[in-house]
């Protein structure tokens, strides 16, 4: 469905390159569409995950089709630290903000397939007995997306982002798959929008040389794992499991977690490795809305080096973070840590 956001809605829904002639301002748009004076609309707001962005562009289109909306794109002119919702929307003699094209993202939902979704843009969606705006920003500095919703209530704005938080959870297109996360740095420390999508080479299970008591042990500890999961929680005990494979190069680490990726079906696999190991944070928020998932962390003893040795400041927070993550994480957490 998001294949016509960049084709048919972008051409029909810019609202900004539509109006602008007529229109100066945001607020004036806003206001005609929403047929009212929306300073005194309230506004509900809500944080996502930076990996959310294609699966948030999806959802609120799948909204607007669910309360029979029609859906239009409205760009603005702002300075990243004025462009709140309220700020966008504003008339005031002070702070008026001109239309402007709409700011996309290009985003990979597949291997080798791109598709821009908005990133920072009103959506403007109008029904016959309704109307909103809902606002796609970066958050602050740039670590988070940031939702806002502004209806005649704060109930109807709250239950549209109720209903785009559980459609990303239970619609993502990134869930049973091979994912990682795109690391890039800017000044004040790592950021990442992009999800990348994998496709891992098939793995017999008589191709990894490994003793069978290691294979079963293996075996049990995951793919077992995750089929008796629902198990374990009727009985009390906690999901969140981990497992550690140690061994010298090129015995057959990185070709086991391949091996064990293939087999379990219907399980989010998150990875990373090198760089990616500074965004542990953003990876278990991802597991944890994509559960069942499994985070593979490659060469894991890069942080996680012995705490007698003086180890740089970034293996040290890198460490800290991973422990924090694993402890911190519900017992019925399904989520599994292959490190």
């Amino acid at each position: 469905m998001l294949g016509w956001m960049a084709g048919a809605l972008g051409a029909a829904g810019d609202a900004g390159a539509a109006q602008g002639q007529r229109l100066q301002y945001v607020g004036q748009v806003v206001n005609e569409f929403m047929g009212t004076d929306c300073s005194s609309l309230p506004i509900v707001s809500r944080p996502f995950a930076l990996s959310a962005l294609v699966d948030l562009n999806q959802a609120l289109l799948d909204f607007a089709a669910r309360e029979q909306m029609s859906v239009r794109l409205q760009g603005y002119n702002a300075h990243y630290h004025m462009n709140d919702l309220r700020s966008v929307v504003s008339l005031g003699q002070d702070f008026r903000l001109p239309v402007a094209p709409v700011q996309y993202n290009q985003v990979e939902r597949g291997p080798g397939e791109l598709i821009n979704c908005v990133t920072d843009g009103l959506f403007l969606l109008g029904g016959d007995e309704q109307a909103m705006v809902v606002q796609l920003r970066l958050g602050e500095y740039r670590q988070s997306l940031e939702v806002s919703a502004m209806a005649r209530t704060a109930d109807e704005a709250g239950r549209c982002l109720e209903w785009l938080a559980r459609r990303i959870q239970e619609a993502s297109i990134f869930r049973g798959r091979v994912v990682s996360l795109e690391c890039s740095h800017v000044a004040y420390g790592p950021e990442s929008s992009t999800v990348r999508i994998h496709r891992f080479p098939a793995v017999r299970r008589d191709e990894v040389i490994l003793p069978e008591s290691t294979m079963s042990l293996l075996e049990r500890s995951t793919i077992r794992y995750f089929e008796h999961a629902a198990a374990l929680r009727r009985s009390g005990r906690a999901v969140r499991h981990g497992v550690l494979l140690h061994g010298k190069p090129g015995t057959g680490k990185t070709y086991t977690a391949m091996w064990l990726a293939g087999r379990l079906e219907g399980v989010t696999v998150i990875l990373l490795a090198a760089e990616q190991l500074g965004l542990i944070r953003q990876c278990c928020q991802m597991a944890r809305m994509l559960q069942p998932s499994m985070v593979i962390m490659e060469d894991v003893d890069l942080v996680a080096i012995s705490r007698d040795l003086e180890a740089p400041i970034q293996a040290r927070v890198t460490l800290h973070q991973l422990l924090n993550e694993m402890d911190g994480l519900e017992p019925e957490s399904e989520i599994l840590f292959l490190l």
